[in-house]
């Protein structure tokens, strides 16, 4: 991972078009690493009709920024009219996101497939 990108993005071509299924590769989400992953998700989320799957299997600490960012990615790809789900969450990271009621606003899926099929 270089210093510039904290996320590997594979293209997916379904038969309703490509998604764009992004992996973040950093520990902890704070104010550097959200602005570099807002921008890469964003990036990624345009080339791909705004059809985006998360995986944050690697993600042990989110700070309210990395929240933020989450909410932010998430408008741009309802605005866009595509739809943005995050996967494979860690159980604190997901008691946040309820704590916090993101979870009425970002769809959480277990597994890649189950994110993935919710986008197809």
């Amino acid at each position: 991972m270089s210093e510039h990108t904290f996320t590997t993005v594979e293209t997916v071509h379904t038969a309703k078009g490509p998604i764009a299924a992004a992996v973040v590769n950093c520990p902890k989400i704070s104010t550097r690493e959200a602005e570099i992953i807002q921008e890469e998700l964003s990036a990624a989320g345009a080339k791909n009709g705004w059809r985006l799957c998360v995986d944050f299997s690697a993600v042990t600490f989110l700070t309210s920024v990395g929240l933020g960012m989450l909410v932010t990615v998430m408008k741009s790809a309802k605005a866009n009219g595509g739809k943005m789900v995050v996967y494979a969450l860690r159980p604190e990271l997901k008691d946040l996101l309820k704590l916090t009621h993101l979870d009425k606003v970002i769809p959480i899926a277990p597994d890649r497939a189950k994110a993935m099929g919710s986008l197809s």
